[in-house]
């Protein structure tokens, strides 16, 4: 509530996974439309990742709310105005300079996973804070790296006239699930770090007993690529279904994140294959503890099969994977976040085992139940690119 009623410049809302940040930062922001003729730019670091997140949370809200009839929305461009006050929601990605300068009259920005973004492009969105009336700048964000602008700049030094901080958890939550809750116990049994990191939102240096330690980066598929198929793994409310693209090129595999979401039932999952053109004889293979959800898709003439499960499957995968050099396209985020997060396991003298800590690992699943299923008969098998940055 009282960021809700907050008029100081910045507000840093720093988190830890399962915190509401989000959802409640979009519930904010619904209400302000209705304050007064504001100007919202919404910004993440990648254009393409809005539609999924950011534009999604705010129009579920909109939706849940029961106001669509007070809002004028378009999916192409993104784009959302309150009819009443006229107030208006655009969405711009800082892959694209020049479109987020021309934006005029803007009152209030928020800022997505604000850690993707570098300090000038901060300096940048900030001056772009022109508006006749009240202005404020709202990031939420996840921690990272302690050396970052947003721990270095802001976060050391506290709250002041200007600025806000609110550091929330899971524990802090009680819309949480409570599911939602057990794994974040499981996770401080299996890595206390890991769990401080993840759940609790605390600055950390590089993850040691990285898994896949390094990758490259990627721009775009290229145009003579070949499409292989798509590897998808199921979750719902508290963890995200993911959607990895899969093609081979100059002697190797190309991956794109095409779907990283929660709360997608079956048939959002279809809706979301259709609007990316897919075709129905393009190979998916999904996660195989899912059987009714696969079955639904099938029914929709998808090409969709199982992964291969059974003892040591994980592990297979993973050093499936491991002959393999990484890339990551440019809207990959949230899979090359996965890439520096995913870590074994360590016994209590600090050893680390060959056992992966069931974290950061959704679309790397989804990967790895097309690899294993693709290449996971023979030795001989294609170095792999994964796009990114």
């Amino acid at each position: 509530i009282p960021l809700l009623y907050c008029k100081k410049r910045y507000i840093f809302f720093f988190c830890g996974s399962g915190s509401g940040k989000s959802t409640f930062e979009a519930q904010k922001e619904v209400i302000k439309t209705f304050e007064q003729n504001w100007r919202l730019l919404v910004i993440r670091k990648v254009k393409d990742t809005m539609k999924d997140s950011v534009f999604w949370e705010l129009t579920g809200i909109i939706s849940a709310w029961g106001l669509s009839s007070f809002f004028e929305i378009k999916h192409s461009p993104l784009y959302i105005r309150n009819i009443v006050t006229w107030s208006d929601v655009v969405f711009r990605g800082m892959d694209d300079p020049e479109k987020v300068k021309s934006i005029k009259w803007v009152s209030r920005i928020w800022i997505e996973e604000s850690t993707e973004l570098r300090k000038g492009d901060f300096d940048q969105l900030d001056l772009r804070l022109r508006g006749k009336k009240e202005m404020q700048i709202t990031c939420t964000f996840n921690p990272i790296d302690s050396d970052h602008w947003l721990n270095t700049d802001f976060w050391q030094y506290g709250s002041t006239d200007q600025v806000e901080l609110l550091h929330t958890t899971y524990l802090d939550n009680r819309f949480v699930w409570e599911e939602y809750k057990g794994v974040m116990d499981r996770l401080r049994k299996q890595d206390e770090r890991l769990w401080e990191i993840y759940a609790l939102g605390k600055w950390w240096r590089r993850v040691e007993g990285q898994i896949f330690e390094s990758y490259t980066d990627i721009d775009s598929i290229p145009d003579d690529a070949k499409f292989l198929g798509r590897g998808l793994d199921f979750w719902f409310t508290n963890d995200p279904t993911a959607l990895v693209a899969i093609y081979q090129y100059d002697g190797g595999l190309i991956l794109d994140e095409e779907l990283y979401r929660t709360n997608m039932t079956n048939q959002d999952i279809v809706n979301h294959l259709k609007s990316t053109w897919a075709r129905y004889q393009d190979q998916i293979i999904a996660d195989s503890s899912e059987p009714k959800s696969i079955e639904e898709i099938h029914r929709w003439w998808f090409l969709i099969e199982w992964a291969v499960k059974g003892p040591d499957s994980v592990l297979f995968g993973i050093q499936t994977m491991k002959q393999f050099s990484f890339s990551v396209t440019k809207r990959s985020i949230n899979l090359k976040k996965e890439f520096q997060n995913y870590v074994w396991k360590k016994d209590k003298d600090g050893k680390v085992l060959n056992v992966p800590i069931d974290m950061y690992n959704h679309a790397i699943d989804a990967t790895r139940y097309f690899i294993s299923y693709k290449f996971g008969q023979t030795q001989k098998v294609p170095s792999i690119r994964f796009i990114g940055r």
